[in-house]
């Protein structure tokens, strides 16, 4: 019983994607330009390119998280009121 989508959810799900992505991928960026210095600096560069990472991956983890729970709406249907 697979519905196609409504052109509604499909934009949705694909501007959520995009923003949780391209949100994640500029933080793996500002990390791959910080790697040279964080390899030839202190601990807290190592620190800082840490956090940066983490941040980075618990986006993409959100973003996920996000698109499972549209593609979840979709399938919700409101009991009628009698």
């Amino acid at each position: 019983m697979s519905q196609k989508r409504s052109k509604l959810a499909q934009a949705a799900l694909v501007s959520n994607g995009m923003v949780w992505f391209g949100a994640s991928f500029m933080l793996f960026a500002i990390a791959a330009e910080q790697t040279a210095a964080v390899f030839a600096g202190t601990w807290l560069n190592v620190l800082g390119w840490a956090i940066i990472l983490l941040v980075a991956a618990g986006l993409a983890v959100v973003g996920v998280i996000e698109n499972v729970n549209i593609r979840a709406g979709k399938k919700y249907k409101p009991r009628p009121r009698s």
